[in-house]
């Protein structure tokens, strides 16, 4: 069987490339696609992953995200009709759900983003398989699927497929030439370029507000606007105390070996909590999955208010030991959503 996986974001990036590794022990075929956007090509690279580089962000703009999306589907038609996939796995990817239903390919998908409405009409009616967190809340995606679709719950977090595994390296300190010694802050900004981000930005402000309280911020853009945003605010302290990468990090391993992590979106967030490290993120909404983990113990903390986060941030920063906690009986029993795609794939052979 030749599997076909698809991936946007760094997230489902470092999430495709650890089923890729899985699916090759178990004797399949496996190719990626991803696309031009942030970190994500990077990342693959610095995971030792092949991939074919498809497309690229279309921006803040719906036409800008649709034309995006029709070349896409134009260049992802041209390697899908050649490779001959059995299957698609994926996370809600428009412009490959759209190829892989008109080439009658089945689809497996996953998603732990309910708040997602037009990517999720456009996307979940269309997959066989719905793979999801049971902290999710089924109730929230079970709206968009069909008769024949089966939806299946797992109990764990989609993070843990990368996270189970996982030995830090100190090599990353260098590579960024900070210090164990320095207070780390490790800083991604909302997402607010995504289609179901209708929320104002928040990340300027929250910068001002921590800056003098951490020896180094590292800043994890998602979009060229928001870099040139943070250099033009903040152009005296770009190097000293702002640090921008300009390739993928191993932010795993950076995690732990920092203070203090704050996102305006969540993903970073829950893989620093799930490691022990106190993290805040600013997403205007509670999310299930997120309230989850703060109740199985891990610190995350959700703020939804600039004045909030600054507090707790200094709080944190004052004693960052005194909020860490340790995490690993959570890592090793909770479940990685792996577990259940193979789960389908074995039924399907």
């Amino acid at each position: 069987m030749k599997i076909w996986l698809d991936a946007l974001t760094p997230k489902q990036a470092i999430l495709m490339a650890s089923f890729l590794r899985e699916l090759l022990k178990h004797g399949y075929e496996v190719f990626l696609t991803t696309r031009k956007y942030e970190y994500t090509e990077s990342l693959l690279r610095m995971l030792n992953t092949e991939f074919y580089s498809v497309g690229r962000h279309g921006g803040g703009s719906l036409r800008g995200k649709l034309l995006a999306d029709i070349t896409r589907m134009r260049m992802l038609t041209s390697i899908v009709v050649r490779e001959k996939p059995n299957i698609l796995i994926a996370y809600t990817s428009p412009s490959a759900f759209r190829v892989a239903f008109g080439l009658n390919i089945p689809i497996i998908a996953l998603t732990d983003t309910p708040h997602a409405d037009a990517v999720n009409k456009l996307t979940l009616p269309l997959a066989k398989w719905i793979i999801i967190s049971k902290y999710v809340g089924r109730s929230e995606i079970a709206k968009y699927i069909i008769a024949n679709s089966k939806l299946i719950e797992y109990d764990g977090v989609d993070e843990l497929a990368w996270l189970k595994d996982f030995k830090p390296d100190s090599s990353v300190l260098e590579k960024l030439n900070i210090s164990r010694r320095e207070k780390i802050i490790v800083f991604r900004p909302e997402e607010e370029k995504a289609a179901y981000y209708r929320f104002k930005t928040s990340y300027i402000p929250v910068l001002k507000g921590i800056i003098d309280y951490a020896d180094k911020i590292i800043f994890f853009p998602r979009y060229k606007s928001q870099i040139a945003r943070v250099k033009r605010v903040f152009k005296d302290r770009i190097g000293e105390s702002i640090v921008i990468p300009t390739t993928a990090i191993d932010t795993r391993s950076l995690y732990t070996y920092s203070s203090l992590v704050i996102s305006g979106g969540a993903t970073m967030a829950r893989e620093a909590a799930l490691l022990g490290i106190p993290s805040i993120y600013y997403f205007p909404l509670e999310l299930s999955i997120n309230r989850c983990i703060r109740e199985w113990g891990c610190p995350l903390y959700h703020c939804r208010e600039v004045s909030e986060i600054v507090a707790l941030a200094k709080e944190i920063l004052s004693n960052p030991q005194k909020y860490r906690t340790d995490t690993s009986r959570i890592v090793r029993e909770k479940k990685s959503p792996i577990e259940a795609v193979l789960r389908v794939l074995s039924e399907l052979n």
